[in-house]
């Protein structure tokens, strides 16, 4: 018996088979299907006209694929829909928004990774979808759409190389503070925060990536939940606050490389340094002595271009952990520190 009549089959899971071509045409009749997965394949041509013809849907996932061409907006006829990841394919063209605002069961809209630009309108009506995940990475957006006004429920947003320009509207942090977990802002051309918070106020969050912006000011305060932070590339000035370094442990991956930061190293870090895996303040103005670090869990530390002066510490030795220690291009004095050749991992040293 071939799939296709398998009329009363409610999910199908085609992960990984090396399916070329374009989507079988046998799908058509499997009306009662509710999940139809066909991710990590070779399927190619356009998302077919047929396919809104399972109006069961709730969830839909043809992820790295090479599909091409537009988005149908009938996609929007796919009422019970909650799960949509087009990501990683070559969709192109402009899309609207507004369809897939029309889907009020949807929670996961993904449609990173094609070459869509996709476009949206001032959103005034509250009835929306109440999004867990939105992914619109690299999706040419230009701001940001105000339906996040309106998301309390957020718990993923994917953002990262887009065409975001200006700054951070102040709505921006007044929802989603209690769920989101994950903020990807990266490779835009946001300069800075309507309203710059002292600490930004997701008090569940995991990870927020700024990087490769154009932010100025001060450096923007993680929440203590934060594991990994990053906003290397920005313009950022200004001392690191203790707060960032001395109270939080939690945070495994801290770069905040390439900006105009200076002052000293906070003292605090070797009680901080345990939890850390990746410590990045190179290519800033930072001066001072550095502080020992006693970290168990270090793996990489770079403090490169700064001007740092004094010995090496010789608490590195430590780290039993460190791959990577890079200190070129400072100021610093003192014998070369021999008993680095003691550490069992490392395998880059650059002073």
């Amino acid at each position: 018996m071939t799939l296709g009549k398998l009329s009363n089959l409610i999910e199908l899971n085609l992960t990984d088979m090396k399916i070329r071509g374009e989507m079988p045409q046998f799908l058509a009749n499997l009306t009662q299907l509710s999940s139809l997965v066909i991710y990590s394949n070779e399927l190619v041509g356009q998302i077919p006209s047929w396919l809104m013809n399972l109006t069961k849907l709730t969830s839909l996932e043809l992820t790295e694929n090479q599909l091409h061409g537009m988005i149908p907006s009938a996609i929007s006829q796919l009422k019970y829909l909650e799960w949509l990841n087009l990501d990683g394919n070559n969709l192109s063209s402009e899309v609207e928004l507004d369809i897939f605002l029309k889907l009020q069961n949807l929670v996961v809209l993904e449609l990173s990774g094609n070459k869509l630009t996709v476009v949206t309108k001032n959103i005034t009506n509250a009835t929306l979808p109440k999004f867990k995940v939105l992914g619109l990475e690299s999706c040419n957006m230009k701001e940001f759409p105000n339906l996040l006004q309106f998301q309390d429920e957020l718990e993923l947003l994917f953002f990262d190389n887009d065409k975001i320009q200006g700054e951070k509207p102040t709505w921006f942090w007044n929802n989603t503070n209690e769920n989101i977990r994950e903020v990807q802002l990266g490779n835009n051309f946001l300069i800075g925060f309507e309203q710059h918070p002292d600490v930004i106020p997701w008090r569940s969050l995991l990870i927020l990536d700024l990087s490769f912006n154009r932010l100025q000011g001060s450096l923007p305060i993680p929440p203590l939940s934060t594991i990994v932070y990053e906003v290397t590339g920005n313009s950022l000035s200004g001392e690191i606050p203790p707060s960032i370094i001395c109270h939080n442990s939690s945070l495994k991956f801290l770069d905040l490389s390439n900006n105009n930061l200076s002052g000293t190293i906070p003292q605090c870090l070797p009680s901080f340094s345990d939890s850390l895996l990746v410590l990045n303040l190179s290519h800033n103005n930072f001066h001072g002595t550095i502080p020992n670090m006693i970290g168990i869990n270090l793996k990489m530390i770079d403090l490169s271009q700064n001007q740092l002066h004094g010995l090496v510490p010789r608490s590195l030795e430590n780290c039993t952990m460190l791959e990577i220690l890079l200190l070129g291009n400072n100021q610093m004095e003192g014998t070369f520190p021999s008993w680095l050749g003691a550490l069992p991992k490392l395998q880059v040293l650059i002073l």
